[in-house]
């Protein structure tokens, strides 16, 4: 334990670095680039080296103080590393400002009630994430933006608290369920990126979050009270209302954990809960949000009569975006480490408990968490081998498997579970305390590689403000997908035509170019009541998603004839609006 004296002096010292870093100059521009965190802070180096010591401070305070002292350094290391660029980010052009996610929020409080069957929103049929933001606006008294922020930070906090008592019951141990929450939340890219944003699918995984804290609190009191039985029931039941995706992770990783269960003969998790979770979900999925339902279907029958190249196709781009030879080494470096740490060895080990457990017999431990993930690896599995999304299954395996490999890996680590490491013993924990803090600012800008490109700025919600103030709600607007959330915050009731570059419909810069002409041409002949919003996110989406360069001849070919054909109405050098004459 610290003395008194040095105690109060790490204290003062780390929440003086907190300061410091949460108050660090930031400046943005829209332009690509492979990290672009680095171009974003005042002097990156200068902030690694403090970022470096307030890392090596959180943990020499948690390594001597007493266990109750983690809640607090947890809520510090979350809105520090986590939230750090919602926090440091004005609302208009940060990454809270999801149209998406804030748009529906804004509706229901300008309409005062909640309209489920309303295609014109994204994930109207999952309104739960909507609700609590217009909620939350009227309780702080803040607009719907600066709402969002305040629930982003308290996310990432009550995430970070939601694992640790998770990561207990598996550990049984203070120390290494927090230094598995510090790794698995700086760690998952997958993560951090969505806790960058207000929407559904932020909501659904905070949910299943804290359904695994009232998991975990069965270790934690040595069972369970009346309330929180209640509790577990109703968030497992309403998970179903927050995201679709999210609502079948969440199943499979109930029914993942309660077929391993029976292997200890344990029974936290029913059958009964089990069939109930499943009929609430499919009650809402074919009674509620038909809609959702009939898209997902109807997706899967194409997948499964297209190539398998169709569905795998934006999951590989997105991969080969994080990795490729445009990202600079270090960071790729970086982003393989964190995969090996994360995802690989857990999954190596988890299948050798898997193969004694199953085969050899042998004594079950970390049920919860072995089972957690072999309910993803099913998942992902079935989802794989049918062709049914892959990019989403992915995405969703290396959200969500976080919550189970870090237990199983340190527990592996551990004297208990290799007794060959006996020898080393309490050193092997060396290592992850190097890890994190070497890694640590290499990991926070490799892991917000877009922070740049993701945000809203003032000049696209100005060019939104004109086209408000200038149009009314039946025009017919032409553009591309991101700068349709901000088209749809502002006017919900147009009609959006997006350009198709989506993975449902081309899955290769051929086929977009073979495509783009008849796109053109349905502008052509949509009719005066017609615009064309041309942004450089249209460039920077095709390159996402083609590899298409953002000079390219295509482009300038499309602006010439834009500019030939049409009545250019708006120009603030940033965004082009045309007229269809």
């Amino acid at each position: 334990m610290l003395s008194k004296v040095n105690s109060y002096f790490l204290w003062i010292l780390l929440i003086l670095l907190t300061v410091i870093l949460l108050s660090w100059p930031t400046h943005y521009q829209y332009k690509y680039e492979a990290v672009q965190a680095v171009s974003s802070l005042e002097n990156p180096i200068l902030f690694g080296i403090v970022l470096s010591f307030w890392t090596s401070g959180l943990l020499v305070i948690a390594k001597r103080e007493k266990p109750l002292c983690y809640i607090l350094l947890l809520c510090i290391f979350s809105m520090t590393y986590i939230a750090f660029w919602i926090i440091n980010c004005p609302y208009i052009c940060g990454g809270s400002f999801d149209p998406g996610g804030i748009g529906y929020s804004k509706y229901i409080l300008e309409h005062a009630h909640i309209t489920i069957g309303d295609p014109k929103w994204g994930y109207f049929e999952f309104p739960l994430n909507s609700i609590f933001g217009a909620i939350l606006s009227q309780i702080t008294d803040l607009a719907i933006p600066s709402a969002s922020k305040i629930f982003l930070v308290f996310a990432s906090i009550l995430l970070a608290l939601s694992a640790y008592i998770f990561f207990f019951n598996s550990l049984n141990n203070p120390w290494k369920s927090f230094l598995g929450v510090i790794v698995a939340m700086m760690g998952n890219v997958q993560m951090i990126l969505t806790l960058n944003f207000f929407r559904p699918g932020t909501m659904g995984l905070l949910y299943v979050a804290s359904i695994l804290a009232l998991l975990g609190l069965r270790t934690v009191r040595r069972g369970r009270t009346s309330a929180e039985v209640v509790a577990l029931v109703v968030m497992a039941l309403s998970v179903g209302m927050t995201h679709f995706i999210s609502s079948v992770t969440f199943l499979f990783i109930f029914l993942g954990m309660y077929l391993y269960q029976q292997l200890a003969k344990r029974s936290s998790i029913s059958f009964n809960m089990i069939i109930l979770v499943a009929v609430a979900y499919l009650t809402w999925w074919f009674y509620i949000s038909i809609f959702t339902t009939q898209f997902v279907l109807d997706r899967a029958i194409t997948l499964l009569s297209e190539p398998a190249e169709l569905s795998l196709f934006f999951a590989l781009r997105k991969g080969e975006l994080l990795l490729t030879e445009q990202v600079p080494i270090w960071a790729t470096i970086v982003r393989v480490l964190w995969l090996i740490v994360l995802y690989l060895l857990p999954i190596f080990v988890a299948i050798q408990l898997y193969i004694n457990s199953f085969l050899f017999k042998k004594k079950v431990t970390l049920e919860e968490s072995l089972g957690g993930l072999f309910g993803l690896l099913l998942l992902s599995g079935i989802m794989t081998l049918l062709d049914i999304g892959a990019n989403r299954s992915i995405q969703q395996f290396l959200l969500f498997s976080t919550f189970f490999t870090p237990p199983i890996l340190i527990s592996f680590l551990s004297d208990d579970q290799a007794k060959y490491l006996n020898r080393i013993g309490k050193r092997v924990f060396i290592f992850p305390l190097i890890l994190i803090v070497v890694l640590s600012f290499p990991t926070f800008l490799a892991h917000n590689p877009s922070v740049n490109t993701q945000i809203f700025y003032e000049r696209e919600h100005s060019t939104l403000t004109f086209i408000q103030a200038n149009c009314y709600d039946g025009v017919n607007l032409f553009s591309d997908a991101d700068t349709g959330l901000l088209i749809k915050y502002y006017l919900p009731e147009v009609n959006y035509n997006v350009l198709p570059y989506a993975p449902d419909y081309v899955k290769d810069e051929v086929e977009f170019l073979n495509k783009l002409p008849q796109y053109m041409k349905a502008f052509e002949d949509s009719g005066t009541d017609s615009l064309f919003v041309y942004s450089p996110r249209i460039t920077h989406r095709s390159y996402i998603m083609f590899g298409m360069p953002e000079d390219h001849p295509i482009w300038r070919e499309v602006l010439q004839i834009l500019e030939y054909k049409n009545d250019k109405i708006y120009n603030n050098g940033f965004i082009w609006v045309f007229a269809n004459e």
